[in-house]
């Protein structure tokens, strides 16, 4: 949904609000016997305040649910992937967003931004990928026992 269109949105529908104000307080300063009040129809209080109020509160309530739901926990993940890519050691093994498992060669520095992997222990296979690249640490025990790691913590869980 582009810019524009949310605009154009916005704007018809505070029309919209705007009219249903204007337009219900004629019809409750009229008398019983359908005749227009005095003055041609003009509402009596003054009318039209709180037309923005009524619709500034939902939009911040809206924003306030998006925080909670969107943005708050994609912050914490970003804060957790930094903590992990910044307590990365040599040894550790780690799986890269193109799914291959190795182990770091040599301990990185703050401004390294290549790391470099054995992924093949036995014929030696070492391969180059970017700090960005790493998406986990793999626990001790490779994948296997992290699997096992979760199958019985969902099983605490259930209890």
């Amino acid at each position: 949904m582009s810019w524009t269109s949310i605009y154009s949105t916005f704007l018809c529908w505070t029309s919209t609000v705007l009219a249903q104000e204007k337009g219900a307080a004629p019809e409750a300063a009229a008398p019983a016997g359908g005749a227009p009040a005095a003055g041609g129809g003009a509402p009596a209080g003054g009318g039209g305040g709180g037309g923005f109020g009524q619709f500034l509160i939902p939009i911040i309530l809206m924003f306030v649910v998006f925080w909670f739901l969107m943005i708050a926990p994609e912050r914490r993940k970003q804060k957790a992937r930094q903590a992990m890519l910044s307590h990365l050691k040599k040894g550790d093994q780690v799986i890269t967003s193109g799914g291959a498992i190795g182990r770091l060669m040599k301990d990185l520095k703050a401004e390294d931004r290549e790391v470099l992997l054995q992924v093949d222990r036995d014929n030696d296979v070492r391969m180059r990928f970017l700090r960005s690249a790493i998406v986990d640490l793999v626990p001790e025990g490779g994948p296997a026992a992290d699997a096992k790691v979760r199958a019985a913590a969902a099983k605490e869980s259930a209890k």
